[in-house]
């Protein structure tokens, strides 16, 4: 019993492992396309608006570009939208503390986006530049992590909660295999050596062991 109980336990803590080992990359992957998936609708929405905001400034001039995109702001419910230029110019917030990496990239005309861990859980800044003139510019698009990270505790609770199932289904079955394919085989065993020595020990020991066993008991003084 002790071997089968070995062999189960053995079999328990290796499928868990590779059952949390698997679990883990799910949820990494999952956290990645989320990332990616936010990534790609701000972009999506940055180059919608970059062609109408490009086409206004044109036609209309700075208030009425700026007058459009803060209408477009009105009817964003989870996004921020804001003008800045990236040459700092006057008129837009300085970009105090934005990564030079990103900023080369901006400058080369290709999208961006980096995080600001300093508001809690998080904020999402895209930027898609616009070429106005000879300056550049570019649209903000900021998004709040906290809908991102709801989903990506939906996703470990619910990673959890089969995990744990399926090792709990698990351990019963590997308790019950274990018993039989293990536990019994080992007890038939032990009962056909303790048959094989009975017959192979010497007659005296036998008939000792039945004297032993027949003599009435020493009588009470």
């Amino acid at each position: 019993m002790r071997l089968a109980r070995k062999f189960t336990l053995a079999l328990v803590l290796l499928a868990i492992a590779v059952m949390a080992g698997l679990q883990y990359v799910q949820v990494r992957r999952e956290l990645e396309r989320s990332a990616l998936d936010m990534q790609h609708d701000h972009r999506l929405l940055g180059h919608t608006l970059a062609g109408s905001i490009g086409k206004a400034w044109q036609l209309a001039g700075e208030r009425e570009a700026l007058t459009l995109l803060h209408q477009a702001n009105r009817f964003q419910e989870q996004v921020h939208l804001r003008w800045v230029w990236l040459d700092g110019g006057p008129g837009t917030p300085a970009l105090t503390g934005f990564p030079p990496r990103l900023l080369s990239t901006l400058l080369q005309g290709k999208d961006g986006s980096m995080v600001d861990p300093a508001v809690d859980p998080g904020l999402l800044h895209s930027y898609t530049p616009v070429l106005i003139g000879n300056r550049l510019g570019a649209i903000e698009i900021t998004e709040s992590l906290g809908e991102q990270q709801k989903y990506v505790n939906t996703v470990v609770m619910g990673t959890f909660a089969a995990t744990a199932a399926m090792a709990i289904g698990f351990i019963v079955a590997a308790m019950a295999m274990g018993r039989r394919l293990v536990g019994e085989p080992v007890d038939q065993l032990v009962s056909l050596a303790h048959r094989i020595g009975e017959e192979t020990s010497p007659p005296a020991c036998r008939s000792r062991s039945a004297a032993a066993t027949s003599s009435p008991p020493w009588p009470a003084p």
